[in-house]
């Protein structure tokens, strides 16, 4: 191996001595300590990378559209499961890591994953989830979860009581292991949103001072939501995947239990949004 950074070079044909061995390791710690003016990237150019769903309302349909959204726990032969299977039947029983939260089993989570790959380091500068409701003056079409618990068991979280803002979803940025890029065990997780109250993602357009222009106006005006907005700086080595995943809770009884609904995925519309900045060459 031969490296403008190094005074050694290490090949066939040249010896390995321990003393080589140690200038090398030196030399390598003097510029990750001190990076040489020229090898540091200054410009990025910014891309953006956007997910919209917006779930189809199927009235009177037995068994609605749910994908993009799917259980969190993997069934042996492909399909989901309601029960954690065993590590030697299946290599990842689950889809997302760091997502248990109180009075929800893991069989009860949906989750939405969109994936991204890289082939050179990119930073993510912004990571964001926006789920917009109709709220008062949106009219009374289907997306009207607000993110609030309701009165029915199971129990709440420990202090929190209906009507209080929801803690049961997760939003993380997290990428495939290097060495084992499946195993979803070895994701490396960069930013995680886990058990915080809704209301501090909480979303009314009334609070801003710009009118709202457009034309033609939109059909049932401006609408209220959960936007999840993080500014992280993380750097993606080249050949990379990354993974943007949210998860939901579905809770037995439905309506009564959560404005989540029976059928979680559908009383929102979802985006997602990623700043991603490449070095240009």
């Amino acid at each position: 191996m031969s490296n403008r950074l190094l005074p050694q070079q290490f090949g066939a044909g040249t010896d390995i001595s321990g003393t080589r061995i140690e200038q090398a390791l030196d030399a390598l710690v003097r510029v990750y300590n001190d990076v040489p003016a020229d090898l540091v990237k200054r410009r990025w150019c910014p891309s953006h990378l956007v997910a919209n769903y917006s779930p189809s309302q199927d009235n009177g349909v037995v068994q609605p559209r749910q994908l993009p959204w799917m259980a969190n726990l993997n069934g042996i032969g492909g399909g989901s499961s309601s029960t954690l299977e065993p590590p030697t039947e299946i290599q990842n029983p689950q889809r997302v890591k760091s997502c248990a939260v109180p009075t929800v089993t893991e069989g009860n989570l949906f989750v939405w994953e969109s994936a991204f790959a890289n082939a050179r380091p990119v930073i993510i500068s912004a990571l964001s989830l926006f789920a917009e409701f109709q709220g008062p003056g949106g009219g009374s079409g289907p997306y009207q979860n607000n993110w609030t618990y309701g009165v029915a068991p199971p129990a709440l979280p420990p202090g929190l009581l209906a009507g209080d803002p929801t803690t049961d979803f997760t939003f993380q940025l997290a990428v495939d292991d290097g060495w084992d890029i499946e195993n979803r065990r070895k994701l490396r997780q960069e930013i995680l949103l886990w058990r915080f109250r809704s209301d501090a993602f909480f979303s009314d357009p009334k609070f801003s001072a710009a009118a709202d222009t457009l034309l033609p106006p939109h059909p049932i005006g401006k609408w209220q939501g959960h936007a999840l907005l993080t500014t992280p700086l993380v750097l993606i080595p080249a050949y990379s995947r990354m993974r943007v995943q949210m998860t939901i809770p579905y809770y037995v009884g439905g309506l009564a239990t959560s404005t989540w609904g029976s059928r979680p995925w559908k009383r929102n519309a979802w985006a997602v949004h990623a700043e991603v900045l490449e070095a240009t060459r």
